[in-house]
């Protein structure tokens, strides 16, 4: 770079320019200033020549570089290089496409994750390699116990090929997330996601009734008649881990608020009222429309919609609408067979209007 040098010129658009420094004679290609090559097709990028000057330097200083030397070197570039992760070593910090997000012992920001092992150089298994393993596995391998062989190259793409990459990549991660908690709707195709509760399913696009576990319609006037028998469970058991082990931590709003209704009873009822009593006017009145008595405690308690199933907000046992009836065992039960309570009530009472005040 010290020296001018004149490139020669060329008897095809499709032939690499040759240029011969005029200090040390050093032939090389005056487009991409690596080694001199016939075709244009052969030029190196710019990281490529780089790993070539080093290779030069690195002969002239040791007088000769060996074959070994030269493999090594040869090795590292396509395949990466090795580094051992002992005990209380930190390992490199990856993105999502398995690029260090930053800078790890002699490896830069940029460079690509190409592979990781358990055990030690002499002695290890592979765990995750980038032709075969996923990218959302990659953290957790980096986070098993040491000792850990991690395989780094150093990434000769362009950064607009990166970024395109990692792109693509998390959007494949987002989709992948998406299918797997959501069903789509039978009759729509819209996807619903449940974020708890049973399969019993209601799609907000279409209203049509659907099982989440198999994905099939099931009718609206008897959702419930297609679990049990052998057919889909209500509750998914890991659901009903959920359930039980929220319930023994009784933490979080939503059993602040049920600890609440058990000792104040629905709020709706109580707003109600308290607004009757700030204006003067009598108590609303309770109808067999719109609830009824627990038959455990006696305490009201308002209907779901048209559901016959209750549970009731003071002493937690199940009862139907319908007959008044605690249930016990199998809540669908109830509601199976020739003679059974509806599950859900065909038509409703209207209720009836508070008498205004005198």
């Amino acid at each position: 770079h010290d020296v001018p040098n004149f490139v020669e010129g060329t008897a095809s658009s499709d032939d690499a320019p040759v240029a011969t420094c005029r200090r040390c004679g050093y032939v090389f290609c005056g487009k991409c200033l690596g080694i001199a090559h016939t075709s244009i097709q052969d030029c190196i990028s710019e990281e490529d020549r780089i790993m070539q000057v080093a290779m030069r330097k690195m002969a002239e200083s040791s007088g000769k570089m060996t074959m070994a030397q030269r493999k090594r070197m040869q090795k590292e570039r396509t395949m990466g290089k090795l580094y051992e992760i002992t005990l209380g070593e930190e390992a490199p910090e990856v993105d999502t496409i398995g690029l260090l997000v930053k800078d790890w012992r002699d490896s830069t920001s940029g460079d690509e994750i190409m592979s990781v092992s358990t055990g030690t150089k002499d002695d290890f298994t592979s765990v995750w390699t980038v032709t075969k393993s996923d990218y959302t596995d990659l953290g957790d391998k980096l986070m098993l116990r040491p000792p850990l062989i991690v395989r780094i190259r150093r990434n000769t793409v362009a950064a607009e090929e990166r970024d395109r990459k990692k792109r693509a990549v998390e959007e494949l991660m987002t989709l992948r997330a998406i299918k797997q908690d959501s069903q789509p709707c039978p009759r729509c195709s819209v996807r619903i996601s449940r974020s708890a509760g049973c399969n019993h399913m209601r799609c907000t696009n279409c209203d049509t009734h659907f099982c989440y576990r198999c994905g099939k319609q099931i009718p609206s006037d008897n959702p419930y008649s297609h679990f049990g028998g052998g057919g889909c469970p209500t509750f998914d058991t890991s659901e009903v881990q959920r359930m039980v082990q929220g319930e023994r931590e009784d933490v979080g709003i939503d059993y602040e608020l049920e600890n609440l209704r058990r000792q104040f009873g629905r709020q709706e009822g109580l707003f109600a009222n308290f607004e009757a009593h700030q204006n003067g006017r009598p108590p609303q009145r309770r109808t067999r429309g719109d609830g009824s008595q627990c038959p455990t405690c006696r305490q009201f308690n308002d209907r779901i919609g048209r559901l016959n199933h209750a549970r009731c907000h003071a002493c937690r046992s199940s009862f139907c609408h319908h007959c008044r009836k605690k249930i016990v065992g199998v809540v669908n039960a109830h509601y199976r067979g020739e003679g059974a309570c509806p599950q859900h009530e065909a038509d409703l009472p209207a209720v009836a209007a508070a008498p205004a005040a005198a």
